[in-house]
């Protein structure tokens, strides 16, 4: 599954965050999503540092809002990525309500 992103979700989710940081909690979950065991941890990049797990469910968080705002939550293949991830960081899952 390719990654949807354009460059409003790379927005920072607040100033500790930078692109680097998405992209190493983006390749973390999508390799997860292949694996079908999403697990809801902090990571660890040899480039990036320690990425603690309220880091990784902010940045879920902000694709779940940027999938609304650019239709792609339609998208059945993605919204279950972004569900799976969701479920496995404890994100509130009534933000997506109205989606099936």
């Amino acid at each position: 599954m390719a990654s949807y992103d354009n460059q409003t979700n790379y927005r920072n989710v607040n100033a500790s965050t930078n692109q680097s940081n998405h992209n190493v909690i983006d390749n973390y979950l999508l390799n997860q999503n292949r694996k079908h065991s999403t697990e809801g941890t902090s990571l660890n990049s040899n480039v990036n540092g320690y990425i603690p797990k309220v880091e990784v469910k902010a940045r879920i968080e902000k694709k779940i809002e940027v999938a609304k705002e650019t239709g792609w939550i339609d998208n059945d293949r993605y919204r279950n990525f972004l569900y799976k991830s969701a479920e496995a960081y404890d994100v509130d899952l009534r933000k997506f309500n109205g989606y099936n």
